[in-house]
């Protein structure tokens, strides 16, 4: 009897965790694993390759919006580095810190959208308006979702594994530019799967291939 009692009362509390988890974050339509919706902060760093060459991609982002974002080159010797606050006002910083100048929205947009990992497991996180499209075929669904600059995004969705294929989004700064981000690899983590290896396709043309290094969540 006693043991009966402790599986109803462990089965009950595991059922409130996943209310609250849900009740916390915002709805989507996707069959997305409930142990995305624990993640808060992903730290990651990716060695990229694109066109001009080489370069390194660093974020630390967090569900409630705040991103740091850096880039350095080996084709040039700047490296880029910006600071996103919750409310979405960016800035672009030095190394020690100190606000340089103030990002423009699509600017913002440009940096959030290279957060990848959340993008494929929270992606409730980068845009809004989700609805179903089109049925593929028996496990593959269309969704289309609006950045948060309301640009369209669509996002193919396997309902196989449980897990985002592909998303294609606008270039924010320059609207003519289909981008297309397509995983090539995902980790396993205590909070599922997050890519760990992806490509991209800019304007049909230009492909980045990202492989992250480090990648830390929570």
């Amino acid at each position: 009897m006693k043991k009966i009692i402790f599986i109803s009362l462990t089965c009950l509390f595991i059922i409130a965790c996943i209310y609250v988890l849900r009740k916390n974050n915002p709805a989507t339509p996707f069959d997305l694993p409930v142990e995305y919706l624990r993640i808060k902060s992903i730290e990651t760093e990716a060695q990229c390759r694109g066109p001009r060459g080489a370069y390194t991609t660093s974020i630390l982002s967090y569900t409630g919006g705040a991103c740091s974002f850096s880039q350095n080159y080996s084709y040039k010797n700047t490296p880029y580095r910006a600071l996103i606050r919750p409310n979405n006002k960016g800035f672009t910083i030095d190394s020690s810190g100190k606000f340089l100048d103030t990002l423009s929205a699509e600017a913002v947009e440009m940096i959030k959208s290279h957060d990848f990992p959340r993008m494929f497991v929270r992606p409730q996180d980068l845009f809004h308006a989700f609805s179903l499209q089109k049925n593929v075929d028996e496990h593959t669904q269309v969704f289309q979702a609006k950045s948060r600059l309301n640009a369209p995004v669509e996002l193919l969705f396997d309902n196989n594994v449980k897990q985002i294929s592909r998303v294609s989004l606008l270039n924010p700064a320059d609207s003519t530019q289909e981008i297309i981000i397509v995983p090539t690899r995902w980790t396993d983590t205590e909070y599922g799967k997050i890519v760990s290896a992806l490509y991209i396709v800019q304007g049909g043309k230009d492909t980045f291939n990202f492989e992250y290094r480090t990648l830390k969540i929570n």
